[in-house]
């Protein structure tokens, strides 16, 4: 069985790798062939070909490229990477991802269900990315789910702004390393006198 996992995994990886080898594209049109064959594979039920094509884009170097195709992937059902779709893109941190977030959040989650995962839970995927975007419409689009009907929702949007909030704070007290550092300088100037 090992083998059987291992195997398919070097398949993958060999596929996603090589993808480009097969289709020569200048990068002004491979969002569009991205996403057509994304939209291909989601309306033939071909989860494979779905997944594949999110391990392709994980991979570009395009920046723009890779967040206009994360965010349209993640808008869709029909395969099974949402939660790592957001993640990456919590990690690029691009503004634009703020507006699919909040098509997203208002729908229900029902879409998620194949997480087995509570509606905090999936909404906890949400907020961090929100924080780390970080823009003035992320901070608001926190804000307005924080007051959600569905607490789970609104419990966990709330937790992540206090969380912001004291992070802020906390950058503006000096922590108690650099006071114990201010005192070791002032005992070592000590010493030398």
């Amino acid at each position: 069985m090992h083998s059987e996992s291992n195997d398919w995994f070097v398949r993958y990886e060999l596929k996603v790798t090589t993808f480009w080898d097969k289709v020569d594209i200048a990068d002004e049109r491979k969002l569009s062939y991205l996403i057509d064959l994304f939209h291909t594979a989601i309306q033939e039920n071909d989860e494979d070909t779905a997944e594949l094509l999110i391990g392709v884009v994980f991979r570009l170097d395009n920046q723009s490229i890779k967040v206009a195709a994360l965010n349209e992937f993640l808008l869709h059902d029909g395969h099974f990477s949402h939660q790592v779709i957001t993640k990456k893109l919590q990690d690029i941190g691009h503004p634009s991802s703020v507006a699919i977030i909040a098509k997203i959040l208002e729908q229900d989650f029902k879409r998620f269900e194949y997480t087995a995962s509570d509606d905090g839970v999936i909404a906890k995927w949400f907020s961090h990315a929100l924080a780390d975007i970080g823009t003035a419409e992320a901070f608001e689009l926190l804000r307005k789910y924080a007051k959600s009907e569905n607490r789970e929702i609104a419990n966990e949007m709330q937790y992540r702004l206090r969380r912001i909030a004291e992070d802020n704070s906390s950058r503006n007290q000096p922590s108690n390393k650099n006071k114990i550092n201010i005192f070791k300088r002032f005992l070592s100037f000590m010493q030398k006198l």
